[in-house]
């Protein structure tokens, strides 16, 4: 339909105001000549209405399950520690308190609630990511606790794994594991850096033996380095070059040290020193961790 457009006057203190009104559809005038009006037309658009900046501006500042601004709630907390994949999971399937539109926080939606009331002291699961690290062990997101909102990553904590000797004594013609160097911490992990073996003299000439290490991982599968081998003769140095330890950079929960003799009727005696740094891995592969959702 055809627009009208109508433009009304009004005198007032001598100056000449008007406006224009734009309508799309027909117009009814009413009351005599000199006084006539215009009815039924629509009310403007209020401040509340959907269409108008003062709802968007209202919608932002309140956020919600939008994913953008300050959440509006958090959920309760998982039963029991899960994984994060499991913590992506449960939040997506969550529905609590009338609603289905829960999501696992980034580290900065989750930081609105620290401080409540009732919070644990529990780090809570994120998507937020944090740099790449060292290690492929590391899961590497931003954990939140909602008693001070202190977070930490899943970074790498490294500090001095000092040198340690053992001597081991065989006359098995098979390997057998006489040492063990695990972490000094339980729940660390072991990178070795510098090693070296020596044999010590045999009780009769012709007596020799080898030593080899058994390397194990944190999933439990291991490998083994070259075998080094122990002659007569006292004090064979045998240097960090001679006994692969991978790369520096390997993470290993323990390295056992497994010797034998493979000649003489006596006991063949050597040692092996061992030394590197221990890290601590926030969040290693399968860790468990509570969570709480938000929307």
């Amino acid at each position: 339909m055809k627009k009208s457009i109508f433009t009304f006057f009004a005198l007032c203190s001598s100056t000449l105001l008007y406006s224009q009104v734009e309508v799309d559809k027909p117009i009814q005038l009413t009351g005599a000549d000199g006084s006539r009006s215009i009815n039924f037309l629509e009310l403007p658009v209020a401040g509340t209405d959907a269409v108008n900046k003062d709802y968007v501006d209202a919608a932002v500042s309140a956020g919600g399950g939008s994913g953008s601004g300050k959440p509006e709630e958090i959920s309760n907390i998982t039963g029991s520690a899960v994984v994060y994949s499991d913590a992506v999971q449960y939040c997506e399937n969550l529905s609590e308190n009338g609603h289905d539109d829960w999501r696992l926080p980034e580290a900065g939606e989750i930081q609105y609630f620290a401080g409540m009331s009732g919070a644990t002291a529990d780090f809570l699961w994120t998507k937020t990511l944090t740099g790449s690290q060292d290690f492929a062990t590391n899961q590497n997101f931003i954990t939140v606790r909602l008693t001070d909102g202190k977070w930490k990553y899943g970074g790498v904590a490294r500090f001095y794994f000092p040198a340690r000797s053992f001597s081991g004594t065989t006359n098995n013609g098979t390997f057998t594991s006489v040492a063990t160097f695990s972490p000094l911490t339980a729940g660390n992990l072991f990178v070795p850096t510098s090693m070296y073996a020596y044999s010590s003299a045999g009780y009769q000439s012709g007596n020799a033996g080898e030593a080899r290490l058994k390397y194990t991982f944190p999933d439990g599968s291991f490998f083994y380095s070259n075998t080094i081998t122990f002659s007569y003769s006292s004090s064979d140095i045998v240097n960090v070059t001679s006994i692969p330890i991978l790369n520096e950079g390997a993470a290993y929960a323990k390295v056992e040290v497994e010797v034998r003799a493979t000649s003489g009727s006596f006991n063949k005696t050597g040692a092996i020193t061992i030394g590197g740094y221990e890290i601590t891995l926030a969040q290693k592969d399968g860790v468990t961790l509570n969570a709480r959702c938000v929307r």
